[in-house]
């Protein structure tokens, strides 16, 4: 069974459409991560938080530890100037590479000259 973390952006798409749009979750155990979690609910107005918190309380949280600190910082050190990796995106994908995970993402190009990062 694949173990997927979900990007914010299909977070939005989900909340906006449902997750029948995504076939792929159905057959996955899937999480994520503290970034995405707080990104989500930043957008969320007063009226929409315990909806909000209600389809992340859906997911396994993978949280901030140490070694996806540690990873986060190689990847900002290597990819940050020569293809524009942000900070949320770092953590992100360092989650990814240290808890083996799969990322489900919109958005591809942020990721996608991160070595051993599996894009869905």
């Amino acid at each position: 069974m694949n173990r997927i973390l979900l990007d914010s952006s299909v977070l939005i798409d989900i909340w906006r459409k449902g997750e029948s749009g995504w076939p792929v979750l159905e057959t996955s155990s899937n999480y994520v991560s503290t970034i995405s979690y707080i990104e989500f609910l930043q957008g969320a107005n007063r009226r929409q938080k315990k909806d909000a918190l209600g389809l992340l309380n859906r997911y396994d949280h993978v949280r901030l530890d140490a070694a996806t600190s540690d990873a986060a910082v190689a990847l900002i050190d290597k990819h940050s100037e020569t293809d524009g990796l942000r900070l949320a995106d770092a953590l992100i994908a360092a989650a990814c590479l240290v808890h083996d995970l799969d990322l489900l993402t919109l958005n591809r190009r942020h990721f996608q000259k991160i070595v051993n990062l599996k894009l869905i």
